[in-house]
């Protein structure tokens, strides 16, 4: 693991020196093929600034509920 992040950050100084998309291309290649992370991961972790940690999940807001008070008298016919 320690080898993988030193890995990355020889490679993210040549990302970020490299002008031309194609070579931003070719760096995440050679990342992607010497450690086996998908592609989206690999751009994350390579992009300065970027915070990798997950985002905390938004609450649902209470969901109503129906009232529970209906008697059985109360059919569905009853229109």
């Amino acid at each position: 693991m320690q080898s993988r992040n030193q890995y990355l950050k020889v490679l993210r100084e040549r990302y970020i020196k490299a002008k031309a998309k194609k070579e931003k291309t070719q760096i995440l290649d050679e990342y992607c093929r010497n450690t086996g992370q998908a592609r989206k991961y690999a751009i994350r972790k390579i992009q300065p600034g970027v915070d990798l940690r997950p985002k905390q999940r938004k609450k649902r807001k209470q969901t109503l509920q129906w009232p529970s008070h209906r008697s059985s008298s109360q059919g569905m016919g009853d229109f």
